[in-house]
């Protein structure tokens, strides 16, 4: 799947999942008489569904802005499931519009309507993915293209965040047993207790990684590994014995 994006963009298999999916309900349509025939079915189906579902976010990131990616995501998912929840209504209105005399059960033309309209929902699907805008020459150049500078009021609140989880650390006692243990696993050789470890981690690794952050937000620089300012946050060196 990824594979196939890479080579040709999304659009490629938003098509090739809407087609399948209607060469699915075509089948469905004509051959339902076995129970091969549904298994069949549900497999070649699963399988369009998933081509076209899985291009479409990529699809809708290289329509917007990267830093509108991810309303982009959203609006698709409620709308996937919204379209999800009026298809399955659909399906059981003209399924209970149609019942076996005497009996809850549809009849046999009652899914023969269900399966002709879902492939003509499908076939409008497959004229939407065709006219849908793409330029596989854009994709490929924000695939590669070196990503924004972040922004620096974004960055400010992990660093306040951090330096207070430092502060917090320091003060922890007793009372508060899974912030120290969570703090000692950043200083695994920072002491003998898990409360010295968690105030090694606060000053070698919490705070200068605060630091780091805060100074990406001032100076407008990427953030980069800041690696831990104490000897006690590394792993001991394994001793070589004399010779």
């Amino acid at each position: 799947m990824s594979l196939l994006i890479r080579r040709s963009g999304p659009k490629l298999p938003l098509v090739i999942g809407t087609v399948v999916a209607t060469v699915t309900f075509g089948f469905m349509l004509l051959w339902h008489t076995e129970h091969w025939q549904f298994f069949f079915a549900t497999a070649l189906l699963g399988l369009g569904l998933g081509l076209a579902m899985g291009a479409m976010p990529t699809l809708l990131n290289t329509a917007v802005a990267r830093e509108q990616t991810s309303i982009a995501n959203s609006v698709n998912q409620t709308l996937r499931s919204v379209g999800g929840s009026i298809g399955t209504a659909i399906a059981t209105a003209i399924l209970a519009a149609d019942l076996i005399p005497g009996t809850p059960l549809p009849t046999p033309d009652a899914y023969d309507t269900a399966f002709a309209v879902a492939g003509g929902i499908c076939v409008l699907a497959i004229v939407a993915a065709l006219i849908v805008p793409y330029d596989h020459r854009a994709f490929l150049a924000r695939a590669v293209a070196a990503p924004a500078a972040p922004d620096p009021v974004r960055l400010l609140v992990p660093a306040i965040a951090l330096t207070a989880i430092a502060a917090r650390v320091d003060r922890a006692d007793a009372g508060s047993p899974a912030l120290v243990a969570a703090a000692a696993r950043l200083a695994p050789h920072g002491g003998s207790t898990d409360a010295e470890r968690a105030r090694t981690a606060a000053r070698t690794v919490l705070r200068p990684l605060a630091a780091h952050v805060l100074t990406t937000a001032l100076t407008g620089r990427r953030p980069t590994a800041a690696a831990p300012a104490h000897p006690a946050a590394r792993p001991d060196p394994v001793p070589v014995p004399a010779p």
